[in-house]
């Protein structure tokens, strides 16, 4: 998770990478940045996105 992460997001049934992305207002390569486990520009979100976890969706500036 990045460093400085003020905000998360709950996967729900229905939502993908790119779904959670746009409901936070973010590009997927943005939430994969903020969220490594997803993989450069969320080239791993079929594997490594699960339902009820949490990600980051915003960090402080």
């Amino acid at each position: 998770m990045a460093a400085g992460c003020v905000r998360w997001d709950r996967a729900i049934p229905g939502h993908y990478c790119d779904k959670l992305a746009q409901r936070n207002g973010l590009t997927l390569s943005r939430l994969a940045a903020l969220n490594p486990v997803l993989g450069e520009d969320g080239v791993d979100c079929l594997k490594s996105f699960w339902l009820d976890y949490y990600y980051c969706v915003a960090v402080s500036t």
